[in-house]
């Protein structure tokens, strides 16, 4: 089973914000993980359930994250998806899209610039 994703965030507290006001997750754990690090693992809260997990640290601003990759979410409306970023603020970074009857997805960016897909599946 996939347990989780992790990568390396500018702002821990905004990037949780960013998932918990746009997809609902929660953190699930956060703690300390030595001097000026920090890690959350953000999911559902329901089980099983692919976590992401978000690490910060005093070097965090050297970040460079792929512009090829993206995590993506599934969302029972996209529309009612693309509104709430639209009233979070956060830009539609491309989309929508419909590859095929079945699917429709937009791409927003997190904080960090990681590209996140919003992906609504009939």
């Amino acid at each position: 089973m996939y347990l989780w994703t992790t990568y390396s965030v500018f702002d821990l507290d905004a990037t949780i914000a960013f998932y918990r006001d746009l997809l609902g997750l929660k953190v699930v754990r956060r703690f300390a993980a030595g001097p000026q690090k920090e890690i959350a693992f953000l999911g559902t809260g329901t089980q099983p359930q692919t976590l992401v997990e978000l690490c910060t640290s005093d070097n965090a601003r050297d970040l460079a994250h792929s512009t090829t990759i993206s995590l993506g979410f599934s969302v029972e409306d996209l529309d009612k998806a693309m509104a709430r970023a639209e009233q979070l603020e956060i830009p539609i970074h491309s989309g929508p899209f419909a590859p095929n009857p079945e699917t429709r997805f937009c791409f927003v960016l997190d904080p960090n610039g990681v590209k996140i897909q919003l992906v609504e599946q009939k």
